[in-house]
């Protein structure tokens, strides 16, 4: 009898391993993964998405695509990981107001274009900047733009 529950123990504890890594824990790191992949195109997509060009560009048009793709995953990730807002503390994850800001200004960046607005440019960057902090990627202070700022680059056409 003591051999069956220790069996039947080892049994209910694996498999309640496993439920606790395909529930939380991977969830969590595709989600982590996600962000990382998100921060590494920011920067390594900055000088096209900080100089919107026409439509007819390719780098501009495949670095707009990238960044939708980025929002619909990020949106994707964030519903997998069940009970978020608990979740998101025990975890260090952005809040989900912060995740959905990120996916908003991922979505602004990726319907940036040039000539629509004069100063499009300045606007990506601080999208890009709404971005980072929102998913708390850091930004070094020599790159840090003044948000009361933004509000004059957006009236100015």
């Amino acid at each position: 009898m003591t051999v069956f529950l220790t069996v039947l123990s080892g049994v209910l504890v694996f498999v309640l391993g496993q439920i606790l890594l395909k529930l939380f824990i991977e969830p969590i790191q595709e989600l982590r993964k996600l962000v990382s992949k998100i921060a590494y195109d920011l920067i390594k997509l900055a000088n096209v998405l900080a100089n919107p060009t026409e439509p007819e560009d390719e780098r501009f048009t495949e670095a707009c695509k990238i960044m939708r793709e980025h929002s619909s995953n990020l949106h994707a990730h964030f519903y997998l990981v069940p009970f978020y807002k608990v979740t998101c503390r025990i975890f260090g994850l952005p809040t989900e107001e912060d995740v959905l800001k990120a996916t908003k200004e991922l979505i602004r960046l990726s319907n940036g274009r040039g000539g629509v607005l004069a100063n499009q440019s300045i606007l990506n960057s601080y999208s890009m900047q709404k971005i980072k902090s929102s998913l708390g990627i850091a930004i070094p202070k020599s790159e840090w733009l003044d948000p009361e700022q933004e509000k004059e680059f957006i009236k100015a056409k």
